[in-house]
């Protein structure tokens, strides 16, 4: 609409401009005109008057003047002919040209009767007489036309100025008109706009506040497009909640927020499960209220504590609502924005009390159970030695199988002991150099005799290597890898200890030729009391910790152990140790 207006007003504008030049060209040529009709009447009246002196007393001079002033006038009157017919000046001209002929007239029976000498001194004063009434006449003209040469100027003037006020007035009604417009238009379409807007504004509130929205905007803009994409949004969030509560709802952990003063401002029913505690009976309550008294220390419950509290996890333990206690692990995330604690809470009391159970064991196993072991065998070594006597070929035999059992079951305990040792982090290492040539020939001996019993030999890679780490520990994975690939070993086969070093790492690897391991083995062989066959515990021997404990003292030594197998080709266990160039004397 503005642009349509502005097109029209333009398009008037420029008309009123060009026909405004039209009248001032026309005012231009009218004037010009008015000039000449009053400069041939001046003309005629010099010409008449000058035929008085050519009549009286003709002379050289008197018919030079009357001859110039009678050519002058006569071109005037020709080119009067040419002027256009404009309704100002068609009555001056026509005026004029009725004045001409009288005064040509005149002036022909003058210049006739002259010429053929025929004009007498009576005749000549009459011609005269004629000639002075003429003047006169064509001097009234002359002041008639200058008259209305007078009024036509005030009237183009008039008009000018009318038509002047009415384009001025035309611009000032255009101008004013355009302003209202746009401020009308401005009005109208902010109106319009900030109340859309406003509805698109409040949408967003009410999807925070989980609202229904208000009806949809109408029309075919960007206001439009933003509104239906804030509903495909408020329908993806509304979706997203339900999940979110779906999960909360039945979530088997309790999962709670809490506010920087240390209540919880939300929490989802498994508190009711677990802790005995209703939500409605949570929500608004101080955190530590429900924890037990050695373990208020453990989350954060003011401002101070949360900012300088890390995300993370910890434990503590909570009263329920039955005055009983659970052990509970805390997986904390912090929102600086919110000043609050998100946190998952996972019931780990059955793990713990499995903790507190296997360390009842352990000591039952350490104390209770080795150390009788221990004394059988000492008692069953001096009867083997015949210290009570000589005892009969079968009982020795009976005493030989027993010695061998309680050996046995004494290895077993101390590699139930020594895996709980590295579980629970306690293993002490002693780090020193170390040559691995040295290494090597002693694990090679540890296990000589029990390769000859199955018929195995074993070849031992020569090194200069030195490396840093704990030789006991390490000795033992050796040999225990050693004792592996003998046992798996067909008779007559050979099993290798090798070492190859690279730039800050050493490898040492044991390889035998037995009957390999799977595939699916190759990770899970390494975990506790797994084996390939479940009859190997009973024909090979073994606990089934052994693979275990060297993983778990390789790990501490900082390197990593691993199994290269095809089965039925045999097997190579490696692994690998940080071995770091020693630093240069400066």
């Amino acid at each position: 609409m503005p642009v349509l207006f502005e097109i029209i007003f333009v398009t008037i504008l420029f008309l009123l401009v060009v026909q405004s030049q039209y009248q001032a060209l026309q005012r231009a040529h009218i004037m010009s005109n008015f000039q000449d009709i009053a400069t041939a009447a001046s003309d005629g009246y010099l010409a008449v008057f000058s035929s008085i002196s050519y009549a009286t007393l003709p002379s050289q001079q008197s018919v030079e003047d009357y001859r110039h002033a009678r050519g002058v006038y006569t071109q005037h009157i020709r080119a009067i002919q040419n002027i256009s017919s404009h309704p100002l000046t068609i009555k001056s001209v026509q005026a004029l040209t009725e004045g001409s002929k009288k005064a040509l007239a005149l002036l022909d029976d003058i210049e006739f009767k002259v010429q053929n000498n025929d004009l007498a001194i009576y005749e000549g004063f009459q011609y005269s007489r004629r000639a002075m009434l003429l003047a006169k006449e064509l001097k009234a003209q002359l002041t008639g036309f200058r008259q209305e040469y007078q009024n036509a100027l005030i009237e183009s003037d008039e008009e000018a100025a009318r038509f002047q006020a009415l384009l001025q007035n035309y611009v000032i009604a255009g101008i004013t008109l355009s302003i209202v417009m746009a401020f009308g238009l401005c009005f109208y379409f902010s109106k319009s706009i900030v109340h859309r807007l406003q509805v698109v504004k409040d949408n967003t509130m009410r999807i925070a506040a989980e609202a229904p929205l208000n009806k949809p905007i109408s029309g075919r803009d960007e206001i439009t497009d933003l509104d239906k994409a804030i509903r495909g949004m408020n329908s993806i969030i509304a979706e997203t909640r339900r999940n979110e509560r779906a999960v909360l709802e039945n979530a088997s952990d309790i999962i709670c927020t809490i506010d920087s003063t240390g209540r919880f401002s939300s929490i989802n029913p498994a508190s009711l499960t677990i802790w005995g505690y209703p939500t409605d009976d949570l929500r608004g309550r101080r955190c530590i209220d429900v924890l037990a008294e050695d373990s208020k220390n453990t989350l954060p419950t003011n401002k101070e504590t949360m900012a300088a509290h890390p995300n993370g996890s910890f434990e503590n333990r909570v009263i329920t609502r039955d005055g009983s206690y659970r052990d509970m692990l805390w997986s904390v995330q912090k929102s600086d924005d919110e000043q609050s604690l998100f946190c998952v809470v996972h019931d780990i009391t059955e793990r713990k009390e499995a903790e507190r159970f296997k360390q009842q064991l352990t000591a039952v196993v350490s104390h209770d159970l080795r150390t009788p072991l221990t004394s059988m065998q000492g008692a069953l070594t001096l009867l083997t030695m015949g210290a009570l006597g000589e005892l009969p070929e079968q009982a020795a035999k009976k005493v030989k199988i027993l010695d061998a059992e309680i050996v046995r079951l004494i290895a077993i305990t101390n590699d139930l002991l020594e895996m709980e040792s590295l579980t629970a982090g306690k293993l002490e290492l002693y780090m020193r150099e170390t040559e691995v040539a040295d290494l090597f020939e002693r694990c090679k001996d540890s296990v000589e005799t029990f390769a000859e019993q199955h018929g195995v030999k074993i070849k031992v890679a020569s090194t200069d290597v030195v490396i840093v780490t704990d030789a006991d520990r390490l000795a033992r994975v050796v040999i225990n890898l050693l004792g592996n690939a003998i046992k798996f070993s067909p008779p007559g086969e050979t099993v290798s200890l090798d070492i190859t070093t690279s730039p800050g790492q050493v490898e040492i690897s044991v390889s035998d030729r037995g009957r390999g391991i799977p595939d699916e083995f190759h990770e899970s062989i390494f975990e506790r009391f797994k084996q390939v066959e479940e009859s190997d515990s009973k024909e090979k021997g073994g606990s089934g910790l052994g693979l275990a404990i060297c993983k778990s003292i390789i790990e501490q030594l900082g390197g990593t152990i691993g199994v290269e197998s095809t089965f039925g080709k045999g097997s190579r266990f490696w692994f690998k140790l940080p071995n770091p160039e020693p630093s240069q004397p400066a």
